[in-house]
């Protein structure tokens, strides 16, 4: 009795349903460690961002909007002078340069 010989798609389908069947486990049923590992990482990253957009210091929910500073005026000194002490840093108003 000759012996059957199988063509080459056969033998390659047979090969690729070994390995598929090797990626999703060993065929105990039991699950792969990578798929937990990488739901694991990926639970953990939104409990993180989760928590620090709740505790984040946040600024009172005022976000863009500024808060009004003291004028010190618009005037002109001598080119290289010193202004006075400024209300704020960085100034928003007080003595200044004539050149832009």
């Amino acid at each position: 009795m000759a012996k059957r010989r199988t063509s080459g798609i056969q033998r390659r389908s047979r090969a690729s349903d070994e390995a598929l069947s090797r990626r999703l486990g060993d065929g105990r049923g039991g699950p792969d460690w990578r798929l937990l590992l990488i739901g694991g990482v990926l639970a953990l990253g939104a409990l993180v961002l989760v928590v620090v957009l709740l505790f984040s210091g946040g600024n009172g929910g005022t976000a863009g909007v500024g808060r009004q500073q003291a004028d010190d005026g618009r005037g002109h000194i001598a080119e290289g002078a010193r202004g006075g002490p400024y209300s704020s840093v960085p100034a928003t108003s007080g003595p200044h340069w004539p050149t832009p």
